[in-house]
């Protein structure tokens, strides 16, 4: 359908919170470029950690100015209704990004809604009992501990209906898809999320090899940075670790004499640590997973996991290898066969460039005006 069928229209953006800078943000971020006159609603916004929004049109719900707002995992409870306070009259289109509650916002009848998720809700469904092991509120676990089992019920029943809402259902990758299916019981079309693939590109021209590891992502449990500390710890080899969150003390604990934690990086940065890798350790069950494709276009091979979303961002022979059990033996055993020379360069960077930033923007802003002549045609009915 041809993209002049949005000219005119208001657009807004949405996404459950902006409180740091990973993957679900720059996604926001090239949809932002998308529609550089849409604003942005979101929970809770906090301007020093995610400077890509500096100069956005930001709307925050009344969560912004509660104690501790930036701590959003304190107001699970609480979310859902300020998700539906927020105002969304007077739109034509509204498009959420959502790996929790803004699917659940509420339009009116005449403005389309598009969810773009990311995945359904860990901490609600598949993952619940890996979150609740391993809580993230220090001294207030036990609290946790004691209420999360009595609300759960009830934010699950809130989460499933939320998913109906919107009028139309995107997926990040087929995995994500699958699990929609399986928790909301609805069909989402599927647009892989966009790489920065040209920084990663340069740096791999300008950088040479050199003889580390990387690992690199916000350190959250369920990312599972221990097994790539203890694996590497274990064969005694060097490791940098890129990234800060609730484990940082305890992977410190776990770690070898040859791994150095590096904490945030900026972005002009990252490109070149990754590039001097001879490969990137990428231990998460993940629902897409962009850091493969960021490494594979700084011609560096990766080390997954292989289950979820590594099975579409890690192409087996040609950007790395998988293993299929998430325990230090399987890591150590791929490694202690690894060889970073096998890959190739080029290879590696045409797979990423399926993924670019081009060709994701293009999909999404096709698959916006077909969806709006789609829903145009129904109201005329």
């Amino acid at each position: 359908m041809a993209q002049d069928s949005l000219s005119g229209l208001k657009i807004a953006l949405a996404q459950d919170w902006l409180t740091n800078q990973g993957g679900a943000e720059r996604v926001l971020y090239s949809l932002h470029k998308l529609f550089p006159e849409a604003p942005i609603y979101t929970t809770v916004y906090d301007r020093a950690k995610t400077p890509l929004f500096q100069n956005c049109e930001i709307h925050t719900s009344y969560l912004q100015n509660w104690p501790l707002s930036k701590k959003h995992q304190f107001y699970p409870h609480m979310r859902p209704r300020a998700i539906e306070q927020l105002d969304f009259r007077g739109f034509d289109i509204v498009i959420s990004t959502s790996s929790a509650e803004m699917k659940g916002i509420i339009t009116k009848p005449e403005t389309m809604h598009i969810s773009y998720l990311h995945t359904p809700t860990r901490y609600y469904w598949d993952q619940y009992h890996e979150y609740f092991d391993r809580l993230e509120f220090g001294l207030l676990n036990p609290m946790v501990r004691l209420v999360m089992p009595m609300l759960i019920h009830k934010l699950r029943q809130w989460d499933f209906l939320a998913a109906q809402r919107p009028d139309y259902l995107l997926a990040n990758s087929h995995n994500s898809a699958n699990r929609v299916t399986k928790y909301y019981r609805r069909e989402a079309e599927v647009i892989y999320p966009p790489i920065q693939t040209e920084i990663f590109k340069k740096a791999a021209e300008e950088v040479k090899k050199q003889d580390y590891f990387i690992y690199f992502s916000r350190l959250n449990p369920y990312k599972r940075a221990d097994l790539a500390v203890l694996a590497c710890a274990k064969l005694n080899l060097p490791l940098k670790v890129i990234g800060v969150g609730p484990e940082l003390p305890r992977l410190k604990n776990l770690a070898g004499h040859k791994t150095e934690f590096l904490g945030w990086v900026s972005d002009d940065k990252l490109p070149e640590l990754v590039a001097g890798a001879r490969a990137f350790i990428f231990p998460a069950l993940e629902d897409f997973g962009i850091v493969p494709l960021e490494a594979a276009a700084a011609g560096v091979p990766t080390i997954a996991f292989g289950q979820g979303g590594s099975l579409e961002t890690v192409k087996k022979g040609v950007s790395g290898e998988f293993f299929y059990e998430q325990s230090v033996d399987a890591v150590v055993e791929v490694l202690s066969n690894f060889d970073s020379n096998k890959y190739s360069k080029e290879a590696m960077q045409k797979w990423a460039d399926e993924f670019s930033e081009e060709i994701f923007q293009k999909k999404f802003k096709d698959m916006v005006a077909r969806k709006w002549d789609e829903w145009c045609n129904k109201k005329r009915l």
